[in-house]
């Protein structure tokens, strides 16, 4: 999850909205990291999920589930509002969570 959210960030840190919106690889590599990342959130125990009740899971899986349903009338600008606005805090968010199960190897 955490390197999906990197690779996000890798594709959308030097666009701007306008460059994104018009530029098929990047909306397309964005919405399937964004995929893989609610698809890490799904498949995460609820005891996990329990550790960090801040996160918005069952946004991440809604997201994943648009994505892979309805990707035809997929909105790629909330794609960019995500990757722009949320995804850094949960980037941090996760990092912590992943401390918390596994101290002694946090790169896991």
């Amino acid at each position: 999850m955490i390197d999906a959210i990197a690779f996000i960030w890798s594709v959308t840190k030097h666009s701007t909205r306008v460059e994104y919106m018009a530029d098929r690889r990047s909306r397309d590599a964005v919405a399937l990291n964004l995929l893989v990342l609610g698809e890490g959130a799904r498949s995460l125990s609820a005891e996990t999920r329990a550790m960090a009740p801040d996160v918005q899971w069952p946004v991440l899986t809604s997201i994943r589930n648009r994505i892979a349903h309805e990707y035809r009338s997929f909105d790629h600008s909330i794609a960019w509002s995500i990757a722009t606005e949320r995804l850094p805090g949960l980037q941090e968010r996760l990092t912590l969570l992943l401390e918390q199960i596994n101290p002694a190897d946090p790169s896991l």
